[in-house]
Parts: C-alpha cells; sequence; structure tokens
C-alpha cells in the first residue's frame, strides 16, 4: 500500500475467498515503528451452502426438483452431500429417473453451482430435512413436507363443446400435488423414478363419446400424457380421471363436461 506527501489514509480491499479465519497485519516501513495496537485484526469468513428453495413440498409417489448452490466458489474442489433425515418421507436421487436413496453425493464442485438434486415423495405427510455439508462451508438445509397426490385433467377446467363431426379433443393428465385438507390441485410434479401407474380415463356416455386411450401409462419422470375424447352423437358426456390405487380422489380438475352438438 503506497503512501505520498498528504496522504493519511489508504483502503485496500479485503477479498474473502473461502470460509476460514486470517490475521491482516499492517507492516512496519523503514523508518517508522510498530504499533503496539490496532496494527492486527482477524477476520471470519462464513460461506453457506444455499438451496434455491427453502422449504418445498413434493406429493407422495411424485418427485420435484431443487437446485443446491455455494455462495462462493471454493478454491480447490469440494465434494456437497446432501442428506435426508427421513428416507421414509422423501429420499434423493441426481435423475429424474432413477430411484433415489437418504443421500446424493455431488464430487469436485469448483463453482458456484454444484447441481440439482430430486426430492422423491414417499409419504402423503409427515417431514424431512435436507442438509448439504462440505469441508469449509456452513451446512444448507432445506424443509420437505410430504402431500396427498392425485391425477388431473390440466388443458380444460369445467367443461366444452364439439361437434359430432369434429376432430377429437384432446386430453393432458397430469400427476399433481393436492391440498392435504381440501385434496384441490395445487401443482403438477412428475411421478417419481421406480413407480410405474396406469390412470383409467371413462366417459359417462359411451353413446356421445369415448376414451380413446385408457388406461394413460405413467412411469417415472413422467409428469403429463394424452389422451382423446372421440365425439359419436349428439349429448352430453362427463368425462372423469379414476385415481389409482395409492393415489387420492382430487376435488377439482379431475372431471370436465362434453357437449357434442
Amino acid at each position: 500500500v503506497q503512501f505520498t506527501g498528504n496522504i493519511a489514509a489508504v483502503n485496500p480491499p479485503f477479498d474473502p475467498l473461502a470460509a476460514g479465519t486470517t490475521n491482516i497485519a499492517v507492516g512496519t516501513p523503514t523508518g517508522f515503528d510498530t504499533p503496539s495496537n490496532l496494527r492486527q485484526i482477524t477476520v471470519t469468513v462464513t460461506a453457506n451452502i444455499t438451496f434455491n428453495i427453502t422449504s418445498l413440498t413434493v406429493g407422495k409417489d411424485l418427485q420435484t426438483a431443487v437446485s443446491v448452490n455455494l455462495e462462493v466458489a471454493p478454491p480447490s474442489p469440494v465434494t456437497v452431500t446432501v442428506t435426508s433425515s427421513n428416507p421414509a418421507i422423501a429420499v434423493l436421487s441426481t435423475s429424474s429417473t432413477v430411484a433415489g436413496s437418504n443421500s446424493v453425493t455431488f464430487n469436485n464442485v469448483t463453482g458456484t453451482s454444484v447441481g440439482t438434486v430430486i426430492v422423491q415423495g414417499l409419504s402423503a405427510s409427515g417431514s424431512t430435512t435436507l442438509t448439504a455439508q462440505a469441508a469449509g462451508y456452513t451446512n444448507g438445509t432445506s424443509g420437505v413436507a410430504g402431500a396427498l397426490s392425485g391425477f388431473t385433467i390440466s388443458n380444460i377446467t369445467g367443461s366444452f363443446s364439439t361437434s359430432s363431426t369434429s376432430p377429437n379433443t384432446a386430453l393432458t393428465i397430469a400427476s399433481s400435488r393436492l391440498n392435504p385438507t381440501t385434496l384441490n390441485w395445487v401443482a403438477d410434479q412428475e411421478v417419481r423414478a421406480g413407480v410405474s401407474v396406469n390412470v383409467d380415463v371413462t366417459s359417462s356416455n359411451l353413446s356421445v363419446g369415448t376414451i380413446t386411450i385408457s388406461p394413460v401409462p405413467f412411469s417415472g419422470g413422467v409428469g403429463a400424457a394424452g389422451t382423446f375424447f372421440d365425439p359419436v352423437a349428439v349429448g352430453t358426456a362427463t368425462i372423469s380421471v379414476v385415481p389409482p390405487a395409492g393415489f387420492s380422489t382430487p376435488f377439482n380438475r379431475r372431471q370436465v363436461t362434453a357437449t357434442v352438438n
């Protein structure tokens, strides 16, 4: 740090690189004395592991993704481990098509972005804590709650009209997280890896219209699949999604009314 005439103070910045403690000391140039105080200070650098979502909810047999990041890049490669405190509620994977376990590991992390964790729900209730750990960093945590799940119609709400000579009407069936009290739709989430399920879609009046594909298959990593309503004759039919075993019946978005003119 250079001083010249008429200069009484200079402000060099301290650049934090990684978590730890260091001493900053002012040297004594020739011709000057060494102060007994105010010459040294101790600096403690704290770095955190962060999740992009502080807490999340995942439906039973569904999955959702959460990103893991470091506040500052490590000076040398580090290993980051993310663990679920209660694997009966949720397990973890690094792939949306691979069934998870109680922990995942990211090796040779050199930047602030660690990676994406797929959180797979195993329970319709309860909670667990995700903890991310790396040497030299303060742990990052994120709460995970289990929730009810079901299947809904995502592209049509309430009712639609068509004619007996019109093309088939597309229906998108989605795997969804439900409100634990009202059973209303909350959010769409993929079916978790390791689970395969067939979802029946029915028409209440086959003389008015039929469903072209039923059951609709879902497998791990799939969040939406399609079928069609084929209009046959004038009338009204109720299209319903039938909840498969292990899933709940949504209060809304499960049925639509088709009117064929």
